[in-house]
């Protein structure tokens, strides 16, 4: 059972298209007839379970979780989410969320900090909002620190590796195993999402939603049926131990996109 009832705060805008941007189908080595070989269950457990609290920051958290995935150092989701903004210019810290790949950028363009290197710039130490997303208030030092844990690129999951998006986010998984790489998504989230029973995500809900990014970890497979294994950046507090369990047919219709670093 969740710790105490909470609601997803979101922060999403729509994703920016990049001329830089490029599918993974294009690279990947696998395909549809690989997904007999993948096994029953694969997950990567989350390397420290943030939490965004009430704040716009699920762009900036989700890159993050994915980022420290990979290289094995608890990373900083505030700065991450700062990263994007200065991505985009000007006075854009200012306004609620941000968009998609915005965090992305701002992980190849200037990297990400180690939370252990400024603790205190946090949302759990007492900052505001409006204060971690102003580039202005976070010293050159920092940014210095952020070029270490720059990241190289990102790519979109598509449904060209396997027969649906559900498939191709499983395969791309299994494929970058070795790696630990896990992959950040986008929904409109529901209030049903919310704590579901047995945190399994219902397949039919109300209508309306918020913008929200997330993390896919893995799959499961429950009872007969598989699962993709979502962290949707609020700590051990929503779903079942912080982890909440998608169906093919919300993830084939609900999401946005799926990408990778």
């Amino acid at each position: 059972m969740p710790e105490k009832k909470i609601e997803v705060t979101g922060g999403l805008h729509p994703y920016i298209k990049d001329l830089r941007d490029f599918d993974y189908g294009t690279i990947a080595r696998l395909g549809a007839a690989d997904l007999s070989g993948l096994p029953a269950d694969y997950q990567i457990d989350p390397l420290f379970f943030h939490n965004q609290l009430t704040s716009d920051m699920c762009t900036g958290f989700s890159a993050t979780e994915c980022s420290e995935d990979q290289e094995g150092v608890i990373l900083h989701p505030e700065f991450a989410f700062m990263a994007g903004k200065r991505y985009r210019g000007g006075d854009s810290w200012k306004a609620w969320g941000n968009n998609v790949n915005a965090p992305m950028l701002g992980a190849v363009t200037w990297g990400t900090l180690e939370l252990a290197e400024a603790p205190e710039m946090t949302l759990a130490a007492g900052k505001t909002r409006d204060f971690l997303a102003n580039p202005a208030n976070w010293p050159e030092k920092y940014w210095k620190l952020a070029e270490k844990h720059k990241k190289d690129s990102f790519f979109s999951i598509n449904k060209k590796l396997g027969g649906d998006l559900f498939d191709s986010v499983r395969l791309a998984l299994w494929e970058n195993r070795d790696y630990r790489r896990t992959i950040m998504t986008a929904a409109t989230w529901r209030g049903a999402w919310n704590h579901p029973f047995e945190g399994i995500i219902p397949t039919s809900s109300e209508a309306t939603g918020i913008g929200h990014m997330f993390e896919i970890i893995g799959w499961k497979t429950i009872g007969a049926t598989k699962y993709l294994v979502v962290y949707p950046n609020y700590g051990k507090q929503l779903g079942i131990g912080g982890l909440l369990y998608m169906p093919r047919l919300v993830a084939n219709t609900e999401l946005f996109g799926a990408w990778m670093f």
